[in-house]
């Protein structure tokens, strides 16, 4: 109800579309929520939880070329968010590319369990 032509952007400038995009995915409606995101994207080019979240229903639909790039600008625009640098290592993780992943683990700013999972995984995994 909230959608209409005046208003498509909550008072603290996240798309409203942002909402929905995460409703569709937590639902596991991930064609729905990469739509949402791209809707909000188009509002707020420049948001990084739009960007990371866009990126992770690309991950979602195995596009992961695309997820990187969102991922990947995110972290460009917001150099404190871990949250798309920890997802880019979980991509290069799947890829088993470990120099990647640990390369963006190294620019992580705040500890985390995640970051420390990821981190002894990767150990373990890349004798």
């Amino acid at each position: 109800k909230a959608f209409s032509f005046a208003y498509t952007i909550d008072p603290t400038s996240v798309p409203l579309n942002w909402y929905t995009g995460n409703a569709n995915a937590a639902l596991g409606m991930y064609d729905k929520a990469k739509s949402d995101f791209l809707q909000a994207l188009r509002f707020a080019p420049f948001n990084r939880n739009v960007l990371n979240d866009l990126a992770s229903s690309y991950a979602m639909n195995k596009n992961t070329d695309l997820a990187k790039k969102y991922y990947e600008e995110a972290a460009r625009i917001s150099p404190r968010f871990d949250d798309p640098k920890l997802n880019l290592a979980a991509l290069y993780i799947q890829e088993g590319n470990f120099k990647m992943a640990q390369q963006w683990l190294d620019l992580i700013f705040h500890d985390s369990e995640r970051r420390t999972q990821y981190r002894e995984y990767i150990q373990q995994n890349s004798k």
